[in-house]
């Protein structure tokens, strides 16, 4: 900080005048000068800067204008000149019509930049689509330009594995297929004799039920009749009463001799009314277009064919 004035001098007074008498207030006057003044000595000593220190500081600067030098000049006399390369400022700048930036400089000198070094083109490819819009590059992928290599090597083995599982299906589809051909042709060989066998069998069911209701119709199945009772002796005539019950049947004859199997079936006879043939792994029934019903049959758990009479 700064000092300002502390200590008046006194006006003494020679004697004999009284004014300024040597008494006690004008000396301790005097001593507290003096401690004021050494107050100050040694607070000064205390902030005053060291003499190396002082040596560093600038003394002088001067500028030349004309070269763009600068001279500093330090307390101890060190000179230090800066080159500020003033003359390289660009004092004018223009576009060229070939888009180069034409910068003039201070000593008249020109220095040419090539504008297309700050700008950034892109190229679309056949997998990348550049934009740019409103100075903002965008870049797209192609639909369907994506590759296999371009994928991840999890994703390319499971593509793969779904490749091989797909052709291993095909291989059992076409497989299926050709075998389903050849089922149908067989189907249709098959059909084709079936449907000759029926025709044939047909025609030898009807000559059988022709012959079984002609032997049926002369009595071929019929046994002998039983003899007959004795005569009771005649009573008075009565009345002409109802019609009485029928006889009980007699006795049935011996079973005829069984005919000759024909040539595809085999042909059997029961109680003298139904006919049993196995014709194309099938058991026919026949019986007579006279008799009521054909008799129930079935096969029992054991799988055994069941006739009931």
């Amino acid at each position: 900080m700064a000092y300002g004035p502390y200590y008046y001098i006194t006006d003494w007074k020679n004697e004999p005048s009284q004014e300024t008498p040597i008494n006690r207030t004008n000396l301790l006057k005097i001593e507290n000068g003096i401690k004021e003044a050494d107050n100050r000595i040694v607070q000064l000593d205390a902030k005053k800067a060291e003499q190396a220190l002082v040596n560093t500081l600038v003394k002088e600067i001067t500028l030349d204008t004309d070269t763009g030098i600068l001279t500093v000049t330090q307390q101890n006399g060190t000179v230090t000149t800066y080159d500020l390369a003033i003359e390289k400022v660009v004092a004018n700048f223009d576009i060229n019509d070939d888009n180069e930036l034409v910068l003039t400089l201070a000593d008249g000198t020109q220095k040419v930049i090539d504008l297309t070094r700050f700008v950034y083109s892109v190229d679309s490819t056949s997998t990348i689509a550049m934009k740019i819009l409103n100075r903002t590059i965008t870049a797209e992928i192609v639909d369907g330009s994506v590759t296999m290599a371009k994928l991840d090597a999890s994703i390319q083995m499971e593509l793969r594995q779904y490749m091989l599982d797909a052709q291993a299906a095909r291989d059992m589809s076409l497989q299926y297929q050709n075998n389903a051909k050849i089922f149908r042709d067989q189907t249709e060989v098959i059909a084709n004799e079936a449907v000759t066998d029926i025709a044939a069998a047909g025609g030898r069911v009807d000559e059988t039920l022709t012959e079984f209701n002609s032997l049926l119709m002369n009595g071929y199945f019929n046994g002998p009749m039983g003899p007959q009772g004795l005569q009771g002796n005649q009573g008075a005539t009565g009345a002409t009463g109802g019609q009485g019950p029928q006889g009980i049947q007699g006795i049935q004859g011996p079973r005829g001799p069984q005919g000759e199997r024909g040539s595809d079936a085999v042909v059997t006879q029961t109680n003298g009314n139904y006919i049993f043939q196995i014709r194309d792994g099938h058991l026919y029934v026949i019986y007579p277009d006279s008799s009521s019903e054909p008799p129930p049959v079935h096969i029992n758990e054991a799988g055994h064919f069941i006739v009931t009479f």
